[in-house]
């Protein structure tokens, strides 16, 4: 068990035992298929800098899950001064993928309001915002089964007993990346607050019909992607499935 703390790096075969060897930052990725835990006050700055470290390994390992980006590109973006944050901290959270009966885990880095006790995607955020920021690991999900209706049906609470220190570096990459480099993730969000700005406007107008599509036709756009997708995979029977699906949209929408 690797245990990441501000003041250092300890090694332990069990959690629980009091021996602990101190590794150093240079031995990190060492440890990338074992199990980690964080100190009570380890702080996302703290874990940014081994990543910082160690980026020509991790460039090399975790480049699909950047999207071919590099630690490099944030280093500006992280070492910028920080905001402060009150009440807000960063978590790994576990969350399950239910298809059918299979229960898929992965794992997601976001933020988490301790006021308003919500979660919140933080892949807009600057990561010199960030830096500051206590991050914790969080083991317990909820299993919710929906039924056709949209009714909850189920609720089974559960939790991952460890995690690896693997799928910590790749939710935190992952996300920090979502949007590409800082310079895209502006650019996107810019784009979206003219957006926003423009629907506003609208709403206020009158005119929101003007400047939207109808849910029906946005849900065809998508049911053709996927449409595409199958029959760019000589997945036939999935697409026929797909375009009865498509027909009976738009039969819907001609019918309006």
């Amino acid at each position: 068990m690797l245990t990441i703390a501000n003041d250092g790096l300890f090694y332990s075969e069990f959690e629980e035992a009091k021996d602990k060897k101190i590794i150093s930052d240079d031995s990190f990725l060492y440890y990338l298929s074992d199990d980690v835990t964080f100190s009570d006050d380890l702080t996302f700055g703290r874990l940014f800098e081994l990543f910082i470290k160690n980026k020509d390994t991790l460039n090399m390992i975790f480049s699909r899950s950047m999207g071919n980006y590099k630690i490099d590109d944030f280093i500006e973006d992280f070492e910028g001064i920080p905001k402060e944050e009150k009440n807000f901290y960063l978590t790994i959270s576990a969350v399950p993928d239910l298809y059918k009966d299979e229960i898929t885990i992965y794992y997601a880095f976001g933020g988490f309001n301790e006021t308003e006790k919500i979660g919140y995607s933080i892949s807009f955020s600057k990561l010199c915002d960030l830096k500051n920021l206590i991050i914790k690991i969080d083991n317990n999900f909820d299993i919710i089964k929906i039924s056709t209706k949209g009714k909850v049906k189920e609720i089974l609470k559960s939790k991952i007993t460890n995690i690896r220190l693997f799928d910590v570096i790749q939710s935190i990459l992952n996300e920090i990346s979502f949007y590409g480099n800082p310079e895209n993730r502006e650019e996107i969000a810019e784009e979206l607050v003219n957006q926003s700005d423009i629907i506003d406007e609208a709403i206020k107008n009158g005119t929101i019909d003007k400047i939207t599509k109808p849910w029906n036709e946005v849900k065809i756009e998508l049911e053709q992607h996927s449409l595409d997708e199958a029959i760019k995979e000589e997945n036939y029977e999935e697409a026929a499935k797909i375009q009865k699906k498509i027909n009976k949209l738009k039969k819907k929408t001609n019918e309006k």
